[in-house]
């Protein structure tokens, strides 16, 4: 199985997955820490994969790997975007960098992050730091 069928295999487990996760939550039936985790440990996963197989759809000159899954909901709603503003990034990147250069495309790289903020909170999932620099997770 390569990374384009393990991408597509996984969908649903993201939408409506995710989705079902957080009501999970909102309905007593796992913890906030099970919720929490399921999130993060999803999201980073999901997202290695979506680099891993849309690398390799690239190299093979092939299109985007999430235009083939355009109409799938979880690229709709939630894959979508959170990785077209880094696959933009990535593109206008040159592949040898100076040390320099590869500090601001990695400032760049984690200002994306916003956008799986975003993601989380269409689930109802937000977060902040306290001032003892705890994490408070709340769902709407």
């Amino acid at each position: 199985m390569g990374y384009r069928d393990a991408f597509a295999g996984l969908l649903d487990d993201v939408h409506p997955g995710w989705a079902d996760v957080v009501h999970a939550y909102r309905t007593h039936q796992v913890g906030l820490d099970e919720m929490y985790e399921s999130l993060l440990f999803g999201t980073g996963a999901m997202l290695k994969l979506i680099a891993h197989a849309d690398a390799v759809e690239h190299a093979g000159g092939n299109a985007p790997l999430l235009t083939g899954y355009a109409d799938h909901p979880a690229v709709q709603r939630l894959l979508g975007p959170v990785w077209t503003p880094i696959r933009e990034v990535l593109d206008t990147t040159p592949t040898l960098l100076s040390l320099a250069d590869f500090a601001a495309v990695d400032r760049a790289i984690q200002d994306c992050g916003r956008h799986i903020v975003a993601m989380w909170a269409s689930l109802g999932v937000t977060g902040h730091l306290t001032e003892d620099d705890q994490l408070y997770v709340s769902v709407s």
